[in-house]
């Protein structure tokens, strides 16, 4: 497989002109390429399910971009203010604060400004920088400042962000996304069971596999011309 090969799934759009021994081949190449998204997100490949998600690929790719705008754009000014307030402090900020919501939130613990450093990527931002993000959070009561320069966020953080996951559960874009991506999971969780279920010999498995599953075996690769 060629380096262009590797995540180019792109390469794999059917002509509608293509023969059928074509249209095997490009399926044969995005099967190839898509396995290694599959791989990275830790999800074995079933082939068939993934027909599904690429046939329906423009709906996917037109609900996720709905959704990732609406999760910045539903907020209005005055749903937690002050922390639309502090996501303003400089470009950084918004990412800072996210980490920070991930490193506290669900342990109400204490950080520090290198527990921050530590969560965000590599030369994302300076020690600087977040220690001045960090103390604009203090002068709008949403962190606490402890003599050992640990920080907490503050139950008025909590409160705003808070009105803002809710805001964004409700927003009709993001709720459309969301059941796609979970009814597209659920394919995904039936198809792993049956696989499982065929296995052990709980249900009967005739040996039967679809087209799709059959270029993916590599059954036609003599006759399609393709070398893996």
């Amino acid at each position: 497989m060629s380096t262009n090969d590797s995540i180019g799934l792109q390469k794999a759009f059917v002509d509608p002109s293509d023969t059928l021994t074509g249209q095997a081949q490009r399926a044969a190449r995005r099967f190839t390429a898509a396995r290694q998204v599959w791989e990275r997100s830790n999800r074995n490949f079933i082939s068939y399910c993934d027909v599904f998600h690429w046939r329906n690929r423009f709906a996917f790719m037109k609900a996720a971009s709905a959704a990732f705008l609406a999760i910045e754009e539903c907020i209005d000014s005055d749903i937690g203010p002050l922390i639309s307030e502090w996501r303003q402090f400089n470009k950084s900020t918004s990412v800072v604060i996210r980490r920070i919501v991930n490193l506290e939130g669900s342990t109400r613990k204490t950080f520090t400004s290198a527990d921050v450093e530590s969560a965000l990527p590599r030369g994302y931002t300076t020690r600087r920088s977040i220690t001045s993000i960090l103390t604009r959070g203090i002068e709008l009561g949403l962190l606490n400042k402890s003599d050992k320069h640990e920080y907490a966020l503050t139950e008025a953080f909590y409160s705003e962000f808070y009105a803002r996951t809710l805001r964004r559960d409700l927003d009709e874009r993001i709720v459309k996304y969301a059941r796609m991506v979970v009814n597209f999971h659920d394919m995904i969780d039936i198809a792993n069971e049956t696989l499982k279920s065929e296995t052990v010999g709980v249900i009967h498995d005739s040996g039967a596999r679809s087209m799709s599953e059959r270029i993916d075996d590599g059954d036609y690769d003599s006759e399609i011309n393709y070398q893996r």
